[in-house]
C-alpha cells in the first residue's frame, strides 16, 4: 500500500503564537509518545538550524512548526518539553536531530528512535520508508529529499512531504517494541536509547582543524604548502559563507580548493587555469535543486574572486614555520591506536592475533543475538583494549570507562578476558 498523503490532509503551517500555543495545548491534552522529525537547509544554508519542526501524538492532526516565524516571535519552544513532562519522543535517527534540538531548548524527556531499533533489529535496509515497508506494509511517497526548507512560502507538496515523516512513526514504534520483546532485546535497547538522548542533548565540540575535513585532501600527500593553500581558501570560505548564510559549497566548491592547492597559482595566467576561481553563480547539475539555488544567485554574486586570489598568495607566501603540519602517519610511539591491520600484523604479531580472535568472538556473540557486530562492541574500543594487552586489566572496568553499556559488557567481558590471557 503507497501513502500518498497524510490521513487527515496536508497540514497547515504554524508560525504564529496563537496557532503555537494551540496545537501546545492539544499536544499536552492527547496520549502517548510525540513522533517528531526536523527540516534543515543542508546544502543551502551555512548553520544546521531547524527551519521546520513535525511533531503528532496519538489522535491530534500532524503540527508543521515553522521555527524561524516562531523564534522571531519571541515563542520559548522549551515549552514542547517542559510543558509535556515524562513523555517519550519518537524520532528516526535521534543523532541527526537531537543536537538542533538541543539548540532551541528543545530537550525529549525519553526517546524512542526507530532507525536505531531496526538496526537492533538487525534489518538490512533502516530508512524510514523501508521500515514503514517491511514492517507495516505501507510505503511512503517519498519526493523532496534535498529541498531548501528555509524557503517560504512552504509548498502544498513540501508540507505533504514533512507531515508523512511523522504520520507512521507511532504505529512503527509499536510494531518495533513488539518484536524487540519477542528477541528479548527490550532492555538492552532502552540501555542505548538513554545513551543515544544523553549523547545528543550534549553540545556538539569543536572539531580541532575543521578544514582537514575538505573532501579528497589525502591526494595532497605530505605537500604542506599545498596544506597550507587549502587551509587559507577553506578560512575565506567559511567567513563569507557565515557571513551571507550560505552553504560553503555555494560559496566555493571543495574541488576548486583541491585544484588550488596542487597548482599553487602564481600569476594570471596559472590563475586563469582554474576558472571555478572566477564563478560568481555557483550551480548543481540538477534542474530542480537548480531552481532552488538561483534564489542565492544574488548573494554569490556579492563575492568577489578576488578574495580567492589574496587567500592563495597568502598561503604562498607563509613562512616554512607556520606551514600546518602532515597528518599524522598510521601509527607511532605515544599517539592514537593503528587502524591499519598490517601495522599491527608487521610489527605487533601477537596483538594481532588477539586482535582477530577478540573480533572473531565479538561476531560469534553478535551472530547468536542476531544484533550487528558493532552494536555488539565498536570497533575502536576492541582495537584499544588489545592494543593495551594487559592481562591483569579489570575488562569490565575498562569498558565502563570507555562508555560501554552493562547490556553489552555483560555478552562481552568473560569471552574478552580469554582471549587476552590466551585461553
Amino acid at each position: 500500500m503507497l501513502l500518498e498523503h497524510p490521513y487527515n490532509g496536508i497540514p497547515s503551517v504554524i508560525n504564529t503564537t496563537e496557532a503555537f500555543y494551540t496545537a501546545l495545548n492539544e499536544l499536552k491534552h492527547a496520549q502517548g509518545p510525540i513522533a517528531a522529525d526536523a527540516e534543515r537547509a543542508s546544502g543551502y544554508r551555512y548553520t544546521h538550524n531547524n527551519y521546520l519542526i513535525q511533531l503528532k501524538r496519538t489522535n491530534t492532526n500532524i503540527y508543521l512548526l515553522d521555527i524561524p516565524a516562531l523564534l522571531n516571535n519571541n515563542i520559548d519552544l522549551s515549552h514542547l518539553t517542559t510543558d509535556i513532562p515524562n513523555t517519550t519522543w519518537i524520532l528516526h535517527d535521534a543523532s541527526q536531530d537531537l543536537p538542533s534540538f538541543t539548540t532551541l531548548n528543545i530537550k525529549p524527556p525519553a526517546l524512542f528512535d526507530t532507525e536505531f531499533a531496526a538496526r537492533f533489529l538487525n534489518l538490512q535496509h533502516v530508512s524510514l520508508s523501508t521500515c514503514t515497508h517491511n514492517l507495516l506494509g505501507i510505503e511512503l511517497a517519498k519526493e523532496y529529499t534535498t529541498v531548501d526548507w528555509s524557503y517560504r512560502p512552504l509548498p502544498a507538496s513540501w508540507r505533504n512531504y514533512a507531515a508523512l515523516d511523522v504520520e507512521l512513526l507511532i504505529p512503527l514504534k509499536n510494531k518495533m517494541e513488539k518484536l524487540l520483546t519477542q528477541q528479548h532485546k527490550t532492555q538492552w535497547i532502552t540501555q542505548e536509547f538513554t545513551h543515544i538522548l544523553t549523547q545528543g542533548l550534549q553540545p556538539t565540540p569543536p572539531q580541532k582543524e575543521p578544514w582537514r575535513h575538505v573532501s579528497h585532501i589525502t591526494t595532497l600527500g605530505p605537500d604542506r604548502r599545498a596544506l597550507a593553500i587549502v587551509r587559507r581558501l577553506w578560512m575565506t570560505r567559511d567567513q563569507i559563507a557565515a557571513d551571507l548564510n550560505l552553504s560553503p559549497s555555494l560559496v566555493l566548491q571543495d574541488s576548486t580548493i583541491i585544484k588550488a592547492a596542487q597548482l599553487k597559482p602564481h600569476n594570471s595566467r596559472q590563475f586563469a587555469n582554474i576558472p571555478e576561481l572566477f564563478e560568481r553563480v555557483r550551480m548543481h547539475n540538477d534542474p530542480v535543486q537548480d531552481k532552488m539555488f538561483e534564489r542565492y544567485a544574488p548573494l554569490q554574486r556579492m563575492i568577489k574572486p578576488q578574495v580567492w586570489k589574496d587567500a592563495i598568495k597568502s598561503a604562498l607566501a607563509e613562512p616554512e614555520s607556520h606551514l600546518p603540519t602532515v597528518s599524522a602517519k598510521p601509527y607511532k610511539k605515544g599517539s592514537s591506536v593503528p587502524h591499519s591491520l598490517k601495522y599491527w600484523s608487521t610489527h605487533q604479531p601477537e596483538r594481532y592475533r588477539k586482535l582477530l580472535a577478540g573480533r572473531q568472538a565479538i561476531n560469534q556473540i553478535a551472530e547468536q543475538n542476531n544484533i550487528p557486530s558493532d552494536l555488539i562492541l565498536q570497533p575502536k574500543i576492541l582495537r584499544e583494549y588489545f592494543w593495551l594487552d594487559q592481562p591483569e586489566l579489570n575488562v569490565d572496568e575498562y569498558l565502563s570507562n570507555k562508555g560501554v553499556r552493562e547490556w553489552q559488557r555483560s555478552l562481552v567481558t568473560e569471552s574478552l578476558k580469554r582471549v587476552m590471557i590466551g585461553k
